[in-house]
């Protein structure tokens, strides 16, 4: 499945439910691929998020963890550049609909 098909299914796992009964986010942006359900267990969406950044290609961020946490995607782990470290953050940004992003990766000198 090409990556422009799997990320509406991948984003709507990381809205909450919350912000669809708050107005926050239209009901109508939800998926039909996941029949509308959001209640994507903590794991699923870490899961989701880390495919993402395996994605870019770059072997460099194989040490990337992220998790959904009280309404922000946390990063951490280890990379070796600055460049890196933003790679990770902007590779998960497309999946970041109603979260903050607190990019906690420490850069190995």
């Amino acid at each position: 499945m090409e990556m422009t098909q799997r990320l509406p299914r991948i984003a709507s796992r990381l809205i909450s439910p919350g912000l669809i009964s708050s107005g926050l986010i239209p009901a109508g942006l939800v998926s039909s691929a996941t029949n509308g359900s959001v209640d994507a267990s903590i794991d699923e969406k870490s899961q989701a998020l880390e495919s993402m950044i395996q994605q870019t290609g770059h072997r460099g961020l194989d040490r990337v963890r992220a998790r959904v946490k009280d309404g922000w995607i946390v990063l951490w782990g280890q990379v070796p550049s600055y460049y890196l470290k933003q790679l990770a953050q902007e590779a998960v940004r497309p999946l970041a609909i109603g979260l903050q992003i607190r990019n906690e990766l420490r850069v190995n000198q």
